[in-house]
């Protein structure tokens, strides 16, 4: 019977100080659409990150939509990046990716535009 309690202890134990406990089970990027200006037709979106049903604003761009890892590579967000969203419109592009990094998430942001001299997406970690 002690013996039982005290692997029922021990397991409660672990359970509590697991370093699981404080990581991130849900993280997504979402976009939601805003208004499209009704004079230059130029659309808005809201890029939010959803961690476990909590939403937290990014920042607001000209479209967004999900990349799929399929395209990582070619806009160069890292192999274990878990979300990505974003979009080109009139010559530049404003991109957003979250890795985990000790659980929780970090969020990127990128950028690239046709008059832009050097390569790349000039990626910057935003939150």
């Amino acid at each position: 019977m002690k013996k039982a309690i005290f692997l029922l202890s021990l397991a409660f134990f672990m359970a509590c100080s697991s370093p699981s406990a404080s990581k991130a089970k849900t993280v997504q990027l979402v976009c939601d659409d805003l208004d499209t200006d009704p004079v230059t037709e130029v659309p808005h979106s809201a890029v939010s990150l959803l961690v476990d049903g909590q939403k937290t604003p990014i920042d607001t761009i000209n479209g967004c939509s999900t990349i799929e890892k399929a395209e990582y590579a070619q806009k160069q967000i890292p192999a274990d990046a878990i979300a990505a969203c974003g979009a080109w419109y009139a010559g530049a592009g404003d991109y957003f990716y979250v890795v985990l990094s000790g659980g929780k998430p970090v969020v990127f942001k990128g950028w690239q535009a046709e008059e832009q001299e050097d390569q790349g997406f000039h990626w910057e970690k935003v939150k």
